[in-house]
């Protein structure tokens, strides 16, 4: 099989289905705080670096590239909350 074949029929279990650091934090974080952050991405007033600056506040680590990557469901859990 060529590596091409090869990499068109990566079996599915295989495949990567995870989410991304913003993704993981909306889960685990509780309900209040999931919602308002959720809320924060959905806010175009609102920039990547100042939710990350009340995030890193907060005790949460994850950069402004993270937060503007699955605003635009770039991200590898593909939600877009924009």
């Amino acid at each position: 099989m060529s590596l091409a074949n090869a990499l068109r029929n990566i079996p599915e279990a295989q495949h990567r289905h995870r989410k991304c650091g913003v993704g993981v934090l909306l889960d685990t974080l509780n309900t209040d705080d999931s919602t308002a952050l959720a809320e924060a991405l959905a806010n175009p007033d609102f920039t990547g670096s100042s939710i990350a600056h009340v995030l890193k506040n907060g005790g949460h680590r994850i950069s402004a590239n993270t937060l503007n990557r699955h605003r635009r469901g770039d991200c590898t859990c593909g939600t877009e909350t924009q």
